[in-house]
């Protein structure tokens, strides 16, 4: 990565949506919202 701290930034931002949606939002699609974040951070791990 060019920027390792970007993508820290941007996991820890992913991290607190989750909790955020797992806490607040009470959703039907919650999961979803929750597995595409998963996805984006996995994605920025590689």
């Amino acid at each position: 990565k060019t920027h390792p701290e970007l993508t820290s930034l941007n996991i820890n931002i992913l991290l607190l949506q989750n909790i955020y949606q797992s806490t607040f939002i009470e959703e039907a699609n919650n999961s979803e919202f929750l597995e595409q974040n998963n996805n984006e951070i996995n994605n920025l791990l590689v």
